[in-house]
């Protein structure tokens, strides 16, 4: 692909004023100034977006900006160092007087769900964040005019390739490559971080979700309803309650949705049948892809978010301060957890 010339333009000439920054070392600031100030290189490059077409803009306008924000991290890092060495501070040495860290609440609530299910004898697996829009939706049974998929709101990087919107996405994947591999039966839990366009109280534009998936000849939706009804209750102890409602998912058959309810909520804990996640058998089709025989082998999935379960927990309304990371909260959910 082409580079437009705007952006070869800005690339050539901070390069230049880059190198010749090197070779008369000028400060941080001064090649701030350079680049990003009020005539600096960059800007006045920016202020030539307006002599482009619409589709133009649209093209070049994000890449000035994220290359805007590449350079001024830079900077910033370079001020800090710069800083560091003038006060002449050594830092291989300890800290004094400062608190400790603590894991984040995301990765702990990923570490404790995980290990339930590494408890169970679930193997834990990862995959690609980027795949391709046939992995993400039509191994799903999601072909190209299935309504889901507008629900989805994805984030396309091109044509073909988007972020992976559910860690469901990896389900087929890894059982054609186990299934190639000779590696059966299955049993594994995928957690990971996953992508779509929203954000308010209850969504976020990337989020976290864990799936698991057990495949082997004798898998019954008895056996899944056993296991996440122990999985909950290994999260939020014998006082909590399940229900399975029918539902419809494109690659599980039949599905449900698992609602919970606390018996006793504290604090600003949610109370009411609270939605947690979905689960149900896995599609013949699915199976079949995989180069299984369906009628011989039958399998069992879910998934959930890492989010909720920390919200449900602690009574926080909104989970966009997980990632705002205010210190005072994950004080708070530190001594609540310990």
């Amino acid at each position: 692909m082409t580079m437009h010339p705007l952006l070869n333009q800005a690339t050539t000439e901070i390069t230049a004023i880059r190198s010749a920054a090197e070779a008369s070392s000028l400060s941080a600031d001064q090649l701030r100034e350079q680049l990003l100030g009020k005539n600096g290189v960059l800007t006045q490059i920016q202020k030539g977006l307006g002599a482009l077409s619409p589709e133009e803009r649209a093209e070049v306008g994000p890449e000035l900006q994220l290359l805007r924000l590449q350079i001024d991290a830079e900077l910033t890092t370079r001020e800090e160092v710069g800083t560091i060495t003038e006060l002449h501070i050594d830092r291989t040495l300890p800290g004094s007087g400062a608190a400790a860290g603590s894991v984040h609440p995301i990765t702990a609530m990923m570490d404790e769900m995980v290990g339930i299910f590494s408890r169970l004898g679930f193997e834990v697996v990862d995959g690609p964040e980027l795949v391709q829009d046939s992995q993400n939706f039509t191994a799903l049974n999601l072909g190209p005019d299935h309504p889901a998929r507008d629900g989805h709101d994805t984030f396309y990087v091109t044509d073909e390739l988007v972020l992976r919107t559910q860690m469901t996405t990896l389900q087929p994947l890894e059982l054609a490559r186990r299934v190639k591999e000779e590696h059966l039966p299955v049993r594994i839990v995928m957690p990971g971080r996953t992508y779509r366009r929203e954000s308010d109280a209850t969504h976020a534009a990337m989020f976290h979700q864990m799936d698991a998936v057990l495949l082997d000849q004798q898998a019954t939706f008895a056996d899944l309803k056993g296991i996440l009804t122990y999985f909950v209750q290994q999260l939020f102890g014998d006082d909590v309650e399940t229900r399975f409602r029918p539902h419809h998912f494109p690659f599980t058959e039949p599905s449900a949705e698992l609602d919970i309810k606390l018996k006793n909520p504290r604090g600003n804990a949610p109370t009411g049948w609270i939605e947690f996640g979905g689960c149900g058998m896995i599609h013949p089709a699915i199976i079949e892809r995989a180069g299984l025989n369906p009628r011989v082998w039958r399998g069992w999935a879910f998934g959930m978010g890492v989010e909720r379960p920390i919200m449900i927990r602690h009574g926080i309304r909104d989970l966009r301060v997980l990632t705002a990371n205010p210190p005072t909260l994950f004080e708070q959910l530190g001594s609540l957890s310990s």
